[in-house]
């Protein structure tokens, strides 16, 4: 489960949404805050033809500001609320997401398990299929089975072989679900 939060893009996705709104929360709190800012500017300046006494030159200037907002109309309050909400709502659909990946999980893990041992059986079937042919290819030879017989017996096995296929494949289909539930497509894995 564990691997499969940590591997899935669109949690991550969430999550990283999440820290966003946790800053966007601390940035609207801090609307109705005193600020102190330094402002600083440099430049060059041309002829000033009004006032002949000021010529052209370098020019700088740079101060220290504070600002204290004492009414906003309650508009920091409300900003600070509403990203309140959106974190709450973004919590919600985390937890709706993890519990959705738990659900795929154990669902794509019963898959598996199930494709495996439909595999498993299946195979002891076509085992059982080619015994049979075999058998009713030498009761033919002592003429104690019909050609009937062994056509029908070498049906059952082409069945069986095309079952197992089938399951093989069900199998395959179940791996690659668990391999993208888990987030772990295409990683190469050392089994």
């Amino acid at each position: 489960m564990d691997t499969a939060w940590k591997s899935r893009p669109d949690l991550s996705d969430l999550q990283k949404r999440i820290g966003i709104a946790v800053e966007l929360v601390k940035i609207y709190d801090a609307g109705d805050k005193p600020r102190v800012d330094l402002k600083g500017s440099y430049g060059y300046r041309d002829i000033n033809y009004i006032d002949a006494s000021r010529g052209d030159g370098q020019v700088w200037s740079a101060g220290v500001f504070l600002t204290f907002p004492f009414f906003d109309g309650m508009r920091s309050r409300g900003k600070t609320a509403q990203a309140k909400s959106d974190l709450s709502s973004l919590k919600i659909d985390e937890a709706k997401l993890k519990d959705s990946i738990a659900l795929q999980v154990r669902d794509a893990v019963n898959a598996c398990r199930e494709a495996e041992e439909i595999v498993k059986a299946i195979s002891g079937t076509v085992r059982q299929a080619e015994k049979l042919l075999y058998m009713a290819e030498r009761g033919y030879e002592y003429g104690v089975k019909t050609k009937l017989e062994v056509d029908d017996a070498q049906l059952s096995v082409i069945q069986a072989k095309g079952n197992l296929a089938r399951a093989r494949r069900d199998y395959s289909v179940a791996r690659v679900t668990l391999d993208w539930v888990l987030g772990t497509v295409g990683e190469k894995t050392n089994k």
